[in-house]
C-alpha cells in the first residue's frame, strides 16, 4: 500500500512539472543547425552568443542555439574581413497550437517562448559576403535576416512626410446632452406651464448623430504627432407631437374612438462646431499599414434649438398659447476625442484612415489624409 502511495506521488509530481513547461521545451532539441556559405575556403574563427569555435570548408555547418537566433555571429579571419550575420527567427505555430489546445495550455506555450525552444531560424542557408582586409574601405553591412518588429517604424517611402491634413467623416458624434435635454424642457415650460395636463412627447425619428472634421497634424517624427482638429456635427430633427385632454369630448364625439389624436407642433435641433488640440502616436507598423492611437481636448460651441410648424388651421387643436416663437440657445462646453484604434493604410501622400474611438468626432470616424 505504501508502495502504491509512493507511485501516486510521483506521478502527480510528474504532472504537476509538467505543467511548467512546454511541449516543445521537452520535446525538440535546444539548437538547430544552418548552413553558412562564403566566397573563401579559409579556416575562420567562428563567435556566437555561447560558444567560439574554428571551422573551414564551404558551406560551414554551425550549431545555434535557438534562443540566440537573434543575436549577432561574428565570422573572422587573418585575411579576411566577413559580415556579421544575425540568422533571425520565426515562431513554430503548429508547437504552439499543441502547447495551447492539447498539451500544456497556456502556461507551456509561454514557457516554449522564455526558452525560446519555440523558434525556428528564419531560413536554413546563408550567404555572408567577405572582403580583403587591405582593400577595405568601409565596413561590411550586417547580414540581418530578422523578421522586422511591427512597433518599429521601416522606411516605406523615400522621404518622411512632416506635415498632414485629413478630412473625415463620422457617426455618433458626442453632443453636449444634458445642454440638449434641458432645452427640450424649456419647450415644455414656455409652451405649456403648470396648465398643461397633456404631454409632449420629444426626441422622436431621431437617427445616429453625424460629424465632419478637418485636421491638420506635423509629425515630429514616425511615431508622434501633433495638431488640431475643427468640426461641426449636428442631431437630426426631433419632432415633437402633443396630447391635450382638452380634445378628448369632441374627438370621441366625432370619431367615436377614446384616443386624443396626436398633432406634429415642431422641430428641436442641434449643432456644435468644436476644436480640439490634438495629439496622434503610431505604436504599430506593417508594409503599407500603420496602427495608432488619437486624443484631443478642447472646446465646442453648442447651438440648441425649437422651430414650431404651422398648427393654426389645424381644426381639432385649441392652443394654449397662440403665439409659439423660435426658442434658441449657444452654449461652449469642454469637448475631446479619445480614439484608442486607429487604422492608416497607404505608403505615398494619399492614404485612408479609420478610428474607433468617442467624442466630437464619433465612434466611428473615416476619411482621407493627404501628406506633404
Amino acid at each position: 500500500m505504501k508502495l502504491y502511495n509512493h507511485q501516486i506521488l510521483v506521478l502527480l509530481a510528474a504532472f504537476l512539472s509538467s505543467l511548467l513547461t512546454g511541449c516543445m521545451t521537452i520535446f525538440t532539441p535546444s539548437s538547430e543547425t544552418i548552413l553558412i556559405n562564403r566566397s573563401t575556403s579559409e579556416p575562420v574563427t567562428i563567435v556566437t552568443a555561447s560558444d567560439t569555435i574554428v571551422a573551414d570548408g564551404q558551406p560551414i555547418e554551425l550549431s545555434v542555439k535557438k534562443r540566440h537566433l537573434n543575436k549577432p555571429i561574428q565570422i573572422a579571419s587573418k585575411e579576411y574581413t566577413y559580415q556579421t550575420l544575425i540568422p533571425g527567427r520565426r515562431t513554430d505555430w503548429w508547437g504552439a497550437f499543441l502547447d495551447l489546445f492539447l498539451f500544456f495550455g497556456g502556461d507551456g506555450l509561454i514557457v516554449d517562448y522564455i526558452t525560446g525552444a519555440i523558434y525556428h531560424p528564419r531560413q536554413k542557408n546563408y550567404y555572408v559576403k567577405a572582403a580583403r582586409k587591405d582593400t577595405l574601405h568601409s565596413e561590411l553591412h550586417v547580414a540581418d535576416y530578422r523578421a522586422p518588429s511591427p512597433f518599429k517604424a521601416a522606411n516605406y517611402h523615400s522621404r518622411h512626410f512632416r506635415h498632414e491634413l485629413r478630412l473625415g467623416v463620422s457617426i455618433g458624434n458626442a453632443l453636449h446632452n444634458d445642454c440638449y435635454d434641458r432645452m427640450s424642457q424649456r419647450v415644455a415650460n414656455h409652451f405649456y406651464q403648470s396648465s398643461y395636463e397633456g404631454d409632449l412627447d420629444y426626441g422622436q425619428d431621431a437617427v445616429t448623430n453625424f460629424a465632419a472634421s478637418l485636421s491638420y497634424f506635423y509629425h515630429f517624427d514616425e511615431h508622434l504627432a501633433v495638431g488640431m482638429i475643427a468640426g461641426t456635427g449636428g442631431r437630426p430633427n426631433a419632432g415633437y407631437i402633443e396630447y391635450d385632454p382638452d380634445w378628448e369630448q369632441s374627438w370621441h364625439n366625432h370619431w367615436h374612438t377614446n384616443t386624443p389624436p396626436e398633432v406634429y407642433v415642431g422641430n428641436m435641433e442641434s449643432t456644435s462646431w468644436f476644436f480640439l488640440p490634438s495629439v496622434k502616436y503610431y505604436w504599430a507598423f506593417n508594409s503599407g499599414t500603420r496602427f495608432y492611437s488619437k486624443a484631443a481636448f478642447g472646446l465646442m460651441s453648442q447651438h440648441n434649438w425649437f422651430e414650431s410648424c404651422d398648427i393654426h388651421n389645424n381644426p381639432y387643436y385649441v392652443p394654449k398659447n397662440a403665439e409659439r416663437p423660435v426658442l434658441s440657445e449657444r452654449r461652449w462646453h469642454i469637448a475631446g476625442q479619445l480614439s484608442p484604434v486607429g487604422v492608416e493604410v497607404g505608403r505615398r501622400w494619399l492614404r485612408f484612415f479609420v478610428e474607433l474611438g468617442y467624442g466630437m468626432e464619433g465612434i466611428f470616424n473615416a476619411g482621407w489624409s493627404c501628406y506633404f
